[in-house]
């Protein structure tokens, strides 16, 4: 009986995590690899000011609604599946597009001259 409620969070809490998914656009101008997520720079309302690549695009989207068709997954949460998904790319920095209410894409950019 534990195992199958452990079963059922387990199985609660997957299905709430947004999906995120990667579509590469550019050749990275160096080889990227997994950073911390926390090292990975947001940037929503401007761009970085260092000379970039845009090596691909990301998007994160509510994995399931809830009663009334709500999404489960707030804004915070979806940017934190960008932040995240970037950071296990490589990315050195990520612009951030809200999308739908169930969805948001963030360009993945890779520094050059480092």
């Amino acid at each position: 009986m534990l195992v199958r409620r452990a079963t059922v969070l387990l199985f609660a809490f997957v299905a709430c995590a947004p999906n995120v998914m990667f579509v590469p656009t550019n050749a990275s101008p160096r080889p990227l690899y997994p950073r911390p997520p926390e090292t990975v720079q947001v940037f929503s309302s401007s761009v970085p000011t260092k000379p970039f690549v845009e090596v691909g695009i990301i998007t994160a989207e509510t994995a399931m609604r809830g009663q009334h068709g709500v999404a489960l997954s707030s804004a915070a949460e979806l940017i934190e599946a960008l932040r995240e998904k970037g950071a296990e790319l490589g990315c050195d920095a990520l612009i951030v597009r809200p999308g739908s209410g169930d969805s948001h894409q963030a360009t993945c950019l890779a520094y050059t001259g480092q």
